[in-house]
């Protein structure tokens, strides 16, 4: 009865990952096979310029998230870029907000996706910050935030969501509107078709893929919790998380014209930079809120690092 078991569950993994593999390459073909190369980008190496540390969502942890006060104290603590996290109202317009609801952030409810403007720019998303007192902040759209951080003469990180149509036509029309944006601004995601899109749509944006261990098998980059309870489908993800690894960083960005990688901290060393080198990637780190892991990246490895907390940082280096 033993070995008959161990023979069922062989099969029934073999199957598993074979089936999602299977589903990888046919959607992989469908995505990708007319992607031309994005070419060298002249506009990376400017956008690359004094790009040393960032406020992740606009300091996070020291201003309001995703609001137009952290990117002015942002600012005032001598950040070269911010990052900050697009999503759509149901009236399709581009907002700035991390999660898929209002609850966490603002003094409202529901799904962005489900709310009209009138109901969103009525929030206030300082509502529940905790770490200081900030005056009523408004949701603020893409364009308010970007006019504002290039006024503040920082470099930016746009983290897409998902690749729908409309996301993608909002980020590109902005750079019809405001061609020096070519220069200062970045867009990553997690899902390389937003790089895909967006390259196909206007070559001379630069673009980014954002990476974590445990992104396919864990509850998310910071939770080790499996994703999924029935074993079999963890270890078989952990199977695909591997070759999806080795195929972000190898294949997928031959297609995709990526530039960028931004890679959870503990991904990174000296050997992984010089990987990502070799393939014509750029690492940035994220979230790096330890002092001494901020200034082991920034002194020793030399490496591009967004934070939710850089006053520490700023005190003890300038």
């Amino acid at each position: 009865l033993g070995c008959s078991r161990s023979r069922w569950m062989c099969f029934i993994l073999l199957g598993v990952v074979s089936t999602v593999c299977f589903l990888c390459v046919c959607v992989w073909i469908s995505l990708f096979c007319d992607q031309q190369h994005a070419g060298d980008q002249p506009n990376l190496r400017q956008f690359l310029r004094n790009f040393t540390f960032g406020a992740h969502r606009g300091l996070a942890d020291e201003a309001p998230e995703n609001t137009l006060a952290a990117f002015e104290y942002s600012a005032k603590l001598g950040s070269t870029f911010v990052e900050f996290d697009l999503e759509m109202t149901a009236d399709n317009t581009p907002v700035l907000m991390h999660d898929d609801t209002v609850d966490r952030t603002t003094n409202g409810t529901g799904f962005i996706g489900q709310l009209d403007d009138d109901y969103v720019f009525s929030l206030n998303t300082a509502a529940k910050f905790k770490n200081g007192n900030f005056s009523v902040q408004k949701v603020p759209t893409l364009e308010e935030a970007v006019l504002l951080i290039k006024k503040l003469n920082m470099k930016m990180i746009i983290d897409v969501k998902r690749s729908d149509s409309k996301v993608i036509d909002a980020i590109t029309s902005l750079f019809e509107k405001y061609p020096d944006l070519y220069d200062t601004v970045a867009v990553s995601s997690f899902h390389p078709q937003v790089a895909f899109k967006i390259v196909k749509a206007d070559p001379k944006i630069i673009t980014g893929h954002t990476w974590c261990r445990g992104y396919l098998y864990q509850q998310n980059c910071d939770d080790p919790t499996p994703r999924y309870n029935f074993s079999l489908f963890h270890y078989g993800a952990i199977i695909v998380e591997n070759i999806y690894h080795w195929l972000l960083h190898d294949v997928i960005i031959n297609f995709t014209g990526a530039r960028l990688i931004l890679a959870e901290r503990r991904l990174v060393s000296q050997d992984y930079i010089d990987y990502a080198n070799k393939r014509g990637l750029h690492v940035v780190v994220w979230t790096v809120n330890k002092l001494s892991e901020q200034e082991y990246f920034y002194k020793v490895l030399r490496c591009a690092f967004m934070s939710d907390h850089l006053t520490d940082f700023v005190n003890n280096n300038f």
